[in-house]
């Protein structure tokens, strides 16, 4: 009688760890196909911060500028997309993803377009190794940079910047800039394309008149 019991038990017990094999079987298929569903963007478009800081880095220039790492808001400086659903709701999106640190991106995207804009400049990421101190140091804060997904949505733009003159400590030139740009279409790559339109116009007023 009592071994009847006890392989009873054993049954039901084999059973049950069968069962929860089964579903822990179950929970890692869903999220291997959850992972499977998630794009990755970029900003900088995946340009080589390295190639362009050593790019004529021979060539003499008139004035050093170091650009600092770009400061976020907790908003943004996450893997997933942030988007608007009201004035009071975000939505972070975890199938649509940035492909590295945000903040590394945008810093990257900062320095090749201050490069495009102000050519005879010598521009770098500062501090960095291998690198002196420049003349001037850039500052960015970014505090918004999102909007409603959709066709012809309106995406916000929010940040400052401020150059220093290293040599004097002063401060050379400061901006505060408030900016919207509508999406040409309904994809997240217009969202993306109209997050790069506002950080361009961003960037032309973060520098001083020459």
């Amino acid at each position: 009688m009592i071994k009847l019991i006890i392989k009873r038990l054993e049954i039901n017990i084999a059973k049950k760890l069968n069962n929860i094999f089964l579903l822990i079987l179950i929970f890692l298929f869903i999220n291997s196909c959850e992972y499977s569903r998630i794009r990755y963007y970029s900003i900088s478009q995946f340009e080589d911060l390295n190639n362009q800081q050593n790019k004529n880095i021979n060539n003499i220039k008139n004035e050093s500028v170091g650009i600092s790492t770009i400061e976020l808001s907790k908003v943004l400086n996450r893997p997933q997309i942030v988007f608007k659903l009201s004035d009071s709701e975000l939505k972070f999106e975890e199938i649509s993803q940035w492909g590295g640190q945000l903040q590394e991106d945008i810093t990257q995207f900062v320095i090749n377009e201050l490069r495009k804009n102000h050519e005879k400049y010598n521009i770098y990421l500062y501090p960095s190794e291998n690198r002196s101190q420049p003349k001037y140091q850039w500052f960015g804060e970014i505090k918004q940079l999102y909007g409603k997904k959709g066709a012809n949505s309106e995406i916000y733009f929010e940040g400052n910047c401020r150059i220093f003159d290293k040599n004097s400590g002063s401060v050379k030139f400061e901006n505060q800039s408030s900016l919207t740009k509508k999406t040409e279409g309904d994809q997240i790559e217009d969202y993306i394309n109209a997050q790069r339109w506002l950080l361009k116009e961003w960037l032309k007023k973060c520098w001083w008149q020459e």
